[in-house]
């Protein structure tokens, strides 16, 4: 009866270790990646200048424009997007970031038919330094040969994986999501 009873002791003491051993490993891998890509994107910025120097860097120097007639500039020449985000530099030889949905047609109170855009203008000349269309990394996997699609849309899409964690029917924000909000602003002024 000893005997047993100390068999008994054994196996359940060998299933708890290989359950320790296999739970601890998977948490580790789950918080080695957890780490490893919030430490990417805790340097988003910094990498995507370096991969895409040329949408950072203004070369014009003097007065910068007041970040209004950047919008309407911008929408201007693009009038079927509205700018619904905007990051103004706060030191010379930076870029201001704009980010634009599609307007609501009047005629049908749809939204036009254009991509959501983000672009890069000189903040004193207001000419655009750079471009990206973020959800068009696609082309990239379809040819190879658009390696400029790839480094230019690749950081966005990725920061973009790991902010939105999860279908937006569980309450996750989606660049859809951020269009309706732009849409439910109204018009631009």
């Amino acid at each position: 009866m000893l005997a047993l009873s100390s068999l008994r002791e054994n196996i359940m003491r060998a299933v708890w270790v290989l359950l320790h051993r296999y739970i601890g490993l998977a948490t580790a891998i789950f918080l080695l990646m957890a780490g490893l890509t919030g430490s990417v994107l805790a340097f988003n910025h910094e990498l995507d200048e370096w991969l895409n120097p040329t949408f950072y860097e203004a070369s014009s120097e003097g007065v910068q424009l007041p970040p209004g007639t950047l919008v309407d500039r911008l929408q201007g020449q693009h009038p079927k997007l509205q700018v619904w985000y905007m990051e103004y530099p706060n030191e010379g030889g930076h870029t201001a970031l704009l980010a634009a949905v599609p307007r609501n047609n009047p005629i049908t109170g749809k939204p036009f038919e254009e991509p959501n855009q983000v672009f890069y203008l000189d903040p004193v000349s207001g000419e655009q330094t750079g471009h990206r269309r973020p959800g068009y990394l696609g082309r990239a996997f379809l040819s190879p040969a658009i390696t400029d699609t790839w480094r230019t849309d690749y950081r966005p899409y990725r920061t973009g994986d790991h902010r939105v964690v999860g279908p937006d029917d569980c309450g996750a924000v989606s660049h859809r999501d951020l269009h309706l909000v732009a849409q439910a602003a109204g018009p631009a002024q």
